[in-house]
């Protein structure tokens, strides 16, 4: 776990904050727990937090005790842009805070606000084409494009979540940022050994067209042919006639098993007892299923573009290019691991990107 050595916790004892909490909402997606994570790691330095989201939250919401939870006016029409550029405005011109943050690549204001403003970027694939739905899915995301850049230029203070993205980040906008972030200890991730692995891979990565679902579909298919006890279990979806509509399937196929969306804990302890996370992805930000593999001493099949290299380093059993035969052959290989001397590899590797830089980094764009 990160520690503060050499920080004042009193002095961060009543700082006001305010957070831009939509992610909250989005349980699908990584920035959700990294949103939650930041809230409980300020909460425990005794910072006075509120969040924001649009609409009134709901009953099922998730609450940190001693957080503000607020909900702020929306309309159907311009529906994010409306709450980012008036709803959230109209709140800070009233509020004492001295800082909002927005952690989820977007949500600073363009007409100015007297806080300190702070972005967190995981990513910039909406500017770099790599969304994988083509022409009409880059032109569809121009909203979201206009919210990104303009956060960018008005933020006081920039965070990038890795230094892939903060390389990214400078050759697209020309802004410099620092890499800063939560610790994982905040986001349930502990060094967590000593099960022998079943006999099934788990995919994590969601349905997108960049995390290569279908040809590790391909893949698995064949590597059953010679190992057929094996399953590759498949998170975020329990729904089987949407997904085999989805990659044109008669029926699921053999061996493949839709979990549903599983809590952290439960997330965590399915990575543990697999042979090998398979996360294929053609780029990440940060990649947190791949910190979730460190972090249980697993194996980890993944892509070359982005951080993943960063994050996995000489943990990973990289694909490039991604094809159902580099999986397919990566599946193999991770049979073939030492799992003692894996375990050491991850554990290291884990550390590294668990240093105590990530939460000095993020404290420093907040509060210096």
């Amino acid at each position: 776990m990160s520690t503060l050595d050499g920080l004042n916790r009193d002095n961060l004892a009543g700082r006001q904050i305010v957070i831009e909490g939509s992610y909250l909402l989005k349980p699908a997606f990584g920035i959700h727990k990294l949103v939650a994570g930041i809230i409980d790691w300020l909460a425990d330095l005794s910072a006075e937090v509120t969040v924001l989201m649009p609409g009134t939250p709901p009953e099922s919401l998730v609450r940190r005790d001693g957080v503000r939870y607020v909900g702020l006016p929306v309309w159907r029409a311009g529906r994010g842009l409306a709450y980012e550029q008036y709803s959230i405005p109209k709140y800070l011109k009233t509020s004492s805070a001295e800082v909002f943050l927005a952690p989820g690549n977007r949500g600073v204001p363009v007409v100015g606000v007297r806080q300190r403003t702070v972005l967190i970027v995981h990513d910039m694939i909406p500017f770099q084409g790599r969304t994988g739905k083509g022409v009409i899915g880059y032109l569809g995301l121009a909203p979201n494009r206009f919210s990104i850049r303009s956060s960018i230029r008005r933020a006081t203070r920039v965070v990038t979540v890795s230094a892939s993205a903060q390389s990214d980040l400078l050759e697209q906008q020309h802004r410099e940022s620092i890499v800063g972030y939560v610790p994982l200890s905040y986001l349930g991730f502990q060094l967590h050994r000593g099960t022998t692995p079943d006999p099934f891979f788990l995919f994590t990565g969601g349905v997108s067209p960049r995390k290569n679902l279908g040809p590790t579909l391909d893949a698995f298919a064949t590597f059953r042919r010679t190992h057929p006890e094996f399953e590759l279990r498949i998170t975020g979806t329990s729904d089987v006639g949407a997904f085999t509509n989805r990659f044109g399937l008669g029926q699921l196929p053999q061996g493949v098993v839709l979990t549903g969306r599983l809590s952290n804990e439960a997330l965590l302890e399915m990575v543990r007892r697999s042979s090998a996370l398979v996360y294929p992805s053609a780029y990440e930000g940060k990649g947190l299923p791949i910190i979730e593999a460190l972090a249980t001493g697993r194996p980890i099949i993944c892509g070359t573009g982005g951080s993943q290299t960063e994050v996995a380093g000489p943990a990973g059993i990289f694909v490039n290019p991604i094809t159902s035969e580099t999986i397919h052959d990566a599946m193999e290989s991770a049979l073939l691991v030492d799992l003692d001397e894996y375990e050491k590899i991850a554990t290291s590797q884990y550390r590294k990107v668990d240093g105590p830089e990530w939460e000095q980094g993020l404290l420093q764009a907040l509060f210096a």
